[in-house]
Order: structure tokens, then C-alpha cells, then sequence
């Protein structure tokens, strides 16, 4: 399918480095979330990424339903790719077992290095909602049309927790 509304977009990236401990309690290393740019690729080294496609009621591990190892490359779409596609995201956690031992690491579950991309800050958000964009992503537009001017104003909201979801409805 043709998205002409990210067509000539200039995009950001940048990248996060994260290692987390082996967790007895069975915590999270990050909770469940949705990322709230364009697209993520992460690298990562230890298990296990968990999903949800029930909105948290049940989770998945992406090692039991994919051919995944210890090595894995995992790409999730975002919410602005959400909301502008009309796809849904995949509400995902990061688990902090594992064991990477064998290299050299006996007190680390988990690395992982990701990438994030984004559209750039400064770029105004879209007014012009397709006909096909319905429901959730219909709404978490008009939400954005009406909060912010641009796709920065909206992602600083979300990272100082000013804008967060419920039921994947973005809210104050």
C-alpha cells in the first residue's frame, strides 16, 4: 500500500544502548509500551522480547513464535507510523532474563542497541487526515492536529510524560 503522506519526509535518527541484569523477580527491563516515533530496529543479545496482540491482556515470546536465537534484529513500527498508515503497533515489553555468560558477561540477561527513526522535529503535523485512516489511529491524529504544530512538540510531550496512551487512544 502507498502511504503518500510520508512521501518526501526528511527523517532523525539516533540510537540507545541498554544492558539489563538478570531479574529473578521476573520485572521487566522496560515495561509494556508502544514506540512513539516511526521505527524502531533493535539489536539484541539475550532473550526474551514479549508482545502483546490483545492490548496486555496476554503475552507472547517472540522466541516461541518466530526462529529466533540469542542474536536477534527486531523492527517495530511506531505510533506516528501507526496513526499516519492506519497499521497497528505491537504493544511490546523487554524482559530482563537470560544468561550471556558464555560471553564473558555472567551478570547481564540482556543488550540490546536500537535504532530509532524518526519523522524530523521541526516537520508540521499533517491536518489533512485520509478517508482511510479510521478509528484509533483517526483519533490519535485528530488528537495530535489539535495539541501540536509539529511531530517535535509531540514527541517531547510524550518523553516527559505529559502525553501517554490508554487503550492505545493517545491522552493527556
Amino acid at each position: 500500500k502507498d502511504y503518500p503522506i510520508l512521501n518526501g519526509l526528511n527523517y532523525e535518527k539516533c540510537s540507545s544502548f541498554h544492558k539489563y541484569s538478570t531479574n529473578k523477580k521476573g520485572e521487566h527491563g522496560f515495561t509494556a509500551h508502544i514506540d512513539f516515533g516511526m521505527i524502531a530496529i533493535v539489536f539484541t543479545l539475550g532473550k526474551d522480547f514479549e508482545y502483546s496482540e490483545d492490548n496486555g491482556k496476554s503475552w507472547l515470546k517472540l522466541s516461541e513464535h518466530a526462529s529466533t536465537t540469542n542474536n536477534s534484529v527486531i523492527i517495530n513500527f511506531g505510533r506516528i507510523y501507526s496513526t499516519f498508515t492506519g497499521q497497528n503497533p505491537v504493544l511490546h515489553r523487554v524482559t530482563a532474563t537470560g544468561d550471556l555468560s558464555k560471553y564473558g558477561f555472567p551478570d547481564i540477561a540482556k543488550f540490546t542497541l536500537g535504532f530509532f527513526i524518526d519523522i524530523k522535529s521541526d516537520t508540521p503535523i499533517p491536518t489533512c487526515i485520509p478517508e482511510d485512516i479510521q478509528g484509533i489511529h483517526r483519533k490519535n491524529w485528530e488528537f495530535m492536529i489539535s495539541k501540536f504544530s509539529n511531530i517535535g512538540e509531540y514527541n517531547e510531550q510524550r518523553i516527559n510524560g505529559n502525553v501517554y496512551e490508554v487503550d492505545a487512544i493517545l491522552t493527556e
